[in-house]
């Protein structure tokens, strides 16, 4: 799997990860700590993780890891989040708006990371909030030892969320 030093080797993920994202402040009101960071310190090695109450907090945590782990990643608990994008205008295609004004058309191109030719497929991991690799597990980091989960379904390598359980976000 992609690592997380290797994400922030690409520039529009770096700014992405470096970016505050916003969070609804009754997340922390209810007294639930939204930010989990998820931290690898040995490759196929176990997982560690803390909550926290602010990306802030998470984040000087990481950095406080990043030179020792070999993977990371600071996880929402409420919301998800869509993978970074930008608008670009398409060149030669307008529109006319309700007010009668032309327009040059505008889409939106989702950010995917440059993965090695022999890397499995990676999806997007709207609560990890990077690439990551779904599939089928029979136990797993994120649950309680003891705890029963559908094993049916294919989940986040990290926080072991279904990949049909993840919202459909708009790219």
């Amino acid at each position: 799997m992609i690592t997380i030093h290797e994400l922030l080797e690409d520039k529009t993920y770096k700014k992405f990860f470096l970016s505050k994202p916003l969070m609804p402040t009754v997340y922390a009101a209810r007294g639930k700590l939204p930010w989990r960071l998820y931290v690898q310190l040995e490759a196929d090695g176990r997982w560690s993780k803390k909550d926290l109450p602010t990306y802030v907090e998470a984040f000087k945590l990481f950095k406080k890891y990043r030179d020792d782990a070999h993977d990371a990643a600071i996880v929402s608990r409420p919301v998800a989040f869509a993978p970074p994008n930008r608008l670009i205008r398409v060149r030669g295609q307008y529109l006319i708006d309700s007010d009668g004004v032309k327009r040059q058309q505008v889409k939106q191109v989702v950010w995917k990371p440059k993965l090695p030719m022999d890397e499995t497929v990676h999806e997007w991991c709207c609560y990890c909030r990077r690439p990551t690799i779904f599939r089928w597990f029979s136990r797993h980091h994120a649950f309680p030892k003891g705890e029963t989960f559908d094993i049916s379904a294919r989940r986040c390598t990290i926080c072991g969320v279904r990949s049909e359980g993840m919202p459909r976000l708009k790219k």
